[in-house]
């Protein structure tokens, strides 16, 4: 039997995550371990050649409370199934053997399906009666309702993830005649034998996000360059420590604690402090995520894809490998992470905490986490303003430490959640991807003051004064002044609609038109009120104060830290010179966000020569 190989049926897949992946330097580069068979949890395993038609197996797997169930059931203890082998699938790159199981969730007292091989059971050790390992549930006919028919990763290919084995993947395989009518006669369903077969992706899950609605999460993923997480996820606290042992449940996080996203299998093996889990990849990359034991909360039975939800438990260990026979983690130490506190006050005021071990997950969790806890801190997502500011901390490419720090203002009309999540995760985003030197974040912390009391301002009626009477300046409009005068703007701030709390104000400005200015400029007003909804992507490269792309990581901080605020009203004037552009600026700031804008052409009218005399 070749071990190299790839999977022949749809993978079970994990109820869980999906989320970047970073390179996380480990001290080891291959996973010493307890050699198979040295131990109850880590038996040898058992010879493909040994296998007969009919062979009895017994499983473990952990599904928690069911009817017909065990009188006293665990969440986090495993139970006993029943299998029996039915033949082996063969191709090129490597076998995976097939097993009708029952008991569990699996199937009924009265032998008919319940949920089936759901997703989540994926890692369930199967063991011969003399106590050795046959391999793991990993595969199932999930597109067909009803099938209790299990594919099962081998022992050997289980255990070769000791040694760092890695193996080619095939996303679809076509069976042959024989193979088809092989699975007809051990009770697959036809549609199901004559089908090419594909290898499922896994299923994405994501706790804390109560009060987050599918479009804002789905939005915030697609900033963030994530894939929208398919399931909710568990709530729990994760403060109990659920050990790791063959047939309970083994988690990959990528974040844990207020917004933890994850993955939930079951572990196969425990070779001293390594486990072996899922039976197939999770993410099939490289990563420091996190491992954890797991609580299941119920087995969804959903037709043809039915699915565990389990709640996290505390980390445990550090995911080493992800290959696509399983996953290994090392029990003890925990990876580090970035920490994302959030304060938020306001009528129900909060403090949440995110441990983020992938960077790639960073601008998933703030953007969902910023706007949970504002209309969690609200209870309910309406109409508001909020005053947010962020402390963004990480270590240099040359090991210093630095500590970026910024504040924005917000106004919603309609939901002032929606607003706040853009700057912070843009500013995480725009630091990770720098593009000038690699940085590690350790963490990001911040607060947000919300309000039910919506005030903002949008640009009212503007006037200009050149010489002569008041003139009002309609948008795109034209104004004429002469070269060496002076040009009075008179703005006047409305509020932006009749909901906002805010009393008209005005201010007049002054610029100078320079005295060898020529032909034509423009004179622009503009508030700076932006929109999460506004942008595409979290971040995009704004130009510097030269009108360039910043050109070292240095200069990309000093000009997102320039970043206008949206309490502000820039207003400039630009003409040209012999010598180039010139342009006179002021800002106005309000104290609440201003929309809006106004512009006008001015015509330069040359500076008068004296007479001579």
């Amino acid at each position: 039997m070749n071990r190299r190989r790839s999977r022949l049926l749809t993978s079970l897949g994990t109820a869980g995550l999906l989320c970047g992946a970073a390179l996380v330097p480990l001290s080891h580069s291959t996973v010493a371990s307890a050699a198979p068979g040295d131990s109850v949890a880590c038996p040898a395993p058992f010879p493909a050649t040994d296998l007969t038609d009919g062979m009895a197996a017994t499983g473990l797997t952990t599904a928690g409370y069911y009817p017909g169930g065990p009188a006293t059931p665990s969440k986090v203890t495993p139970e006993a199934f029943d299998g029996r082998y039915l033949g082996t699938v063969e191709d090129p790159t490597g076998d995976l053997f097939l097993f009708e199981l029952s008991g569990s969730r699996i199937t009924r007292p009265d032998g008919t399906v319940d949920a089936g091989i759901w997703q989540g059971i994926s890692g369930s050790p199967l063991y011969a009666t003399d106590g050795r390992l046959i391999g793991s549930v990993s595969y199932a006919f999930t597109q067909i309702s009803g099938s209790a028919v299990a594919g099962v990763t081998p022992a050997a290919d289980l255990y070769d993830l000791l040694e760092e084995t890695t193996a080619p993947a095939a996303r679809r395989i076509v069976l042959d005649k024989s193979e088809r009518a092989m699975l007809r006669r051990a009770g697959v369903p036809a549609r199901a034998a004559s089908a090419d077969l594909t290898r499922l992706t896994t299923p994405t899950a994501v706790s804390g996000l109560r009060g987050v609605p599918p479009t804002m999460v789905a939005a915030i993923a697609r900033k963030a360059g994530v894939a929208v997480p398919r399931l909710a996820g568990g709530t729990s606290t994760q403060d109990e420590m659920i050990p790791v042992v063959p047939g309970g449940n083994v988690a990959v996080a990528v974040s844990h604690g207020s917004m933890a996203i994850y993955s939930v299998g079951t572990a196969s093996a425990v070779c001293d402090d390594v486990v072996i889990g899922y039976g197939h990849s999770n993410e099939w990359r490289p990563t420091g995520a996190t491992i954890h034991g797991a609580s299941t909360a119920t087995i969804m039975a959903d037709g043809a894809i039915s699915y565990k939800m389990a709640n996290l438990g505390a980390p445990v260990g550090t995911l080493l490998h992800d290959r696509l026979n399983g996953i290994t983690g090392r029990l003890g130490a925990v990876p580090a992470g970035t920490t994302v506190t959030v304060t938020s006050t306001g009528p129900k005021g909060r403090t949440t905490e995110t441990v983020v071990s992938e960077p790639d997950a960073l601008a998933f969790v703030i953007g969902n986490q910023t706007y949970r806890d504002a209309a969690l801190t609200l209870d309910e997502s309406a109409a508001g303003t909020a005053a947010v500011s962020w402390e963004i901390t990480f270590t240099r490419e040359d090991g210093s430490s630095q500590t970026f720090t910024r504040s924005q203002r917000y106004a919603s009309a309609e939901s002032i959640p929606d607003e706040v999540p853009n700057d912070v995760a843009g500013d995480v985003q725009a630091i990770l991807d720098n593009g000038f030197e690699d940085v590690t974040f350790t963490d990001v912390a911040i607060r947000q003051d919300v309000s039910r009391s919506y005030r903002a301002y949008r640009i009212g009626k503007v006037e200009t004064r050149s010489g002569g009477t008041w003139q009002t300046l309609n948008e795109f409009g034209r104004i004429t002044a002469k070269a060496g005068s002076k040009i009075k703007v008179r703005v006047q701030l409305q509020r932006e609609s009749r909901r906002a709390a805010v009393s008209p104000v005005s201010r007049t400005f002054t610029f100078k038109v320079p005295a060898k200015a020529t032909k034509r400029g423009m004179l622009s007003i503009v508030g700076n009120g932006a929109s999460f909804w506004d942008f595409e992507d979290f971040f995009f490269m704004p130009e510097d104060a030269d009108g360039g792309q910043p050109e070292s990581l240095d200069e990309l901080l000093a000009t997102m830290k320039a970043t206008p605020k949206q309490d502000t009203v820039d207003l400039s004037l630009t003409t040209m010179t012999a010598r180039g552009e010139k342009t006179s600026a002021s800002v106005w700031r309000p104290g609440e966000v201003v929309q809006g804008e106004v512009s006008a052409m001015v015509k330069i009218k040359p500076k008068k020569k004296a007479k001579k005399r």
